[in-house]
């Protein structure tokens, strides 16, 4: 990544249908110089290599729930990093909703030393609607309509704001989650005449947009890459500016 104060290097922007140019969501912050990685889908890691970064770079990890398609990555990152040679040091903070720490023990069952070593995670269960602090910036979580813990994060410090969905179908919070960000990040999985209960569609992610301001919003988490064009034009023909559907490797500065 280049040098800058807050960019954000798109690692994945699938979902649970594999694609081999899209590989499983995954973000990477860089946030004053710190890297902020939030999911952790398929093929991230590797991807993360090839902008000469790796998992021993990480700051902290922000999981939005534990739906297969959005953790696929961290098991070998723990395998690997539990192995002598490639062995890391720090512990990785990962933000993530309650219960991830029973997940987590239910995990370690099964795999023992070889996830939960000499390295460890150190897990703080976020929940929704309490503001937190870690490292001067504020962060605060909110409930989303998905999976029974699944939440969206809002980060701001020093006038900057980030936000990110996760996934989720319509509810009110959104406003309140992407409301002013610099750079937002929000599922639009489905065009219009297509949907499935707890993700969003164009026409959902148009009304909330039209009814918020934000500077840049990178749409993520589509099933339905060969219509990128029409979805394109629904945005355009809304008279919605500055939203990017970014690609594997893109950065988006903000």
């Amino acid at each position: 990544m280049k040098p800058s104060n807050y960019e954000c290097l798109i690692l994945g922007t699938g979902n649970a249908v594999i694609h081999p140019e899209r590989k499983g969501p995954g973000f990477l912050l860089n946030w004053e110089g710190r890297y902020l990685l939030f999911d952790i889908g398929y093929g991230t890691m590797s991807e993360l290599l090839s902008h000469q970064l790796s998992y021993k770079d990480l700051d902290a990890l922000f999981l939005s729930h534990w739906h297969i398609d959005h953790i696929s990555d961290l098991l070998p990152t723990l395998f690997v990093a539990n192995i002598p040679t490639f062995h890391r040091e720090r512990p990785l903070p990962v933000f993530a909703p309650v219960g991830f720490k029973k997940v987590f023990s239910q995990l370690c069952n099964i795999f023992g030393q070889w996830i939960n070593g000499t390295f460890r995670l150190r897990i703080i269960e976020c929940h929704p609607d309490i503001q937190m602090q870690w490292n001067n910036i504020d962060i605060s979580c909110y409930k989303m309509a998905h999976s029974a813990s699944a939440l969206g994060y809002r980060l701001q410090s020093n006038e900057k704001v980030f936000a990110y969905s996760g996934d989720t179908e319509k509810i009110s919070l959104l406003k309140d989650l992407f409301q002013g960000v610099d750079l937002g990040i929000i599922e639009c999985s489905f065009p219009d005449n297509m949907g499935l209960p707890g993700h969003l569609n164009v026409t959902d992610v148009i009304e909330l947009l039209q009814d918020i301001s934000y500077k840049k919003m990178a749409l993520c988490h589509l099933y339905t890459p060969a219509r990128l064009e029409n979805i394109r034009q629904n945005f355009n023909k809304a008279g919605l500016k500055n939203i990017v559907i970014p690609t594997k490797g893109e950065i988006i500065s903000f």
